[in-house]
C-alpha cells in the first residue's frame, strides 16, 4: 500500500506541476475565449481537473485510513498537504469539491469514528471520555463533546451509556407487542 501511495503521490506531482503552468497561461486568455464553442482544449482541462482532485482526495483518504494522521492533535491543513507533497490551495479545493467538507469537519469525522470504537467496546470501559477524546486526537473534553454531537447528535456519556444498555438486551428478553 505504501508504494501505492508513493506512485500516487508521485503522479500528483506531475500533475499538478502541468495543472498549474496549464492555469497560468489560461488566466492571461478572456473569458470569451475560453468558453468558445470551439476551444475543445479548456473542456478536457476542466474533465482532468476533476480525475486530479479526485486522486488528490483519494490521497488524502490514504493518509487518514492507512496512517490514521488525524489522530495528530496538531494536524492542520499544511502537514496534510506536505503529507500529500502538494499545495495546500489543491488539498483544500479537492477536500471541498470532491469530498464535499471543509478541512476540520473531515478531521473530526474521522476523529469521532475512532472514539465510537472505545466507547462501544466493553474492553475499554475503565478508559474516561477524555482518554477517549485524547486518544482520538481532540485537544479538550470540550471540542470532543461539540463535534461528538455535532456528527451523532448525543454527547460521547450519552453515547457510550446506550451503547451498553444495548449490548446487555438479549434479543430474547425484548418484548413484542402485537
Amino acid at each position: 500500500m505504501k508504494n501505492l501511495t508513493a506512485i500516487v503521490v508521485n503522479g500528483l506531482k506531475k500533475a499538478v506541476t502541468r495543472f498549474t503552468n496549464k492555469r497560468h497561461s489560461r488566466e492571461c486568455q478572456s473569458i470569451e475565449e475560453i468558453n468558445h464553442p470551439e476551444n475543445e482544449v479548456v473542456t478536457q482541462d476542466i474533465s482532468i481537473q476533476q480525475v486530479r482532485l479526485r486522486q488528490v482526495a483519494t490521497g488524502i483518504k490514504a493518509l487518514m485510513d492507512e496512517q490514521k494522521i488525524y489522530k495528530n492533535p496538531q494536524l492542520a491543513l499544511r502537514e496534510l498537504s506536505c503529507g500529500l507533497n502538494m499545495p495546500s490551495y489543491i488539498v483544500t479545493k479537492a477536500i471541498n469539491e470532491v469530498l464535499g467538507v471543509n478541512f476540520y469537519d473531515l478531521v473530526n469525522r474521522y476523529r469521532v469514528e475512532e472514539a465510537k470504537q472505545p466507547l462501544t467496546n466493553p474492553k475499554y470501559d475503565r478508559y474516561t471520555i477524555l482518554r477517549v477524546a485524547s486518544d482520538a486526537g481532540f485537544n479538550s473534553k470540550t471540542t470532543f463533546n461539540t463535534v461528538f454531537r455535532k456528527f451523532t447528535g448525543v454527547t460521547p456519556s450519552y453515547y457510550r451509556t446506550t451503547c451498553r444498555i444495548a449490548m446487555d438486551v438479549r434479543p430474547q428478553e425484548l418484548v413484542t407487542y402485537s
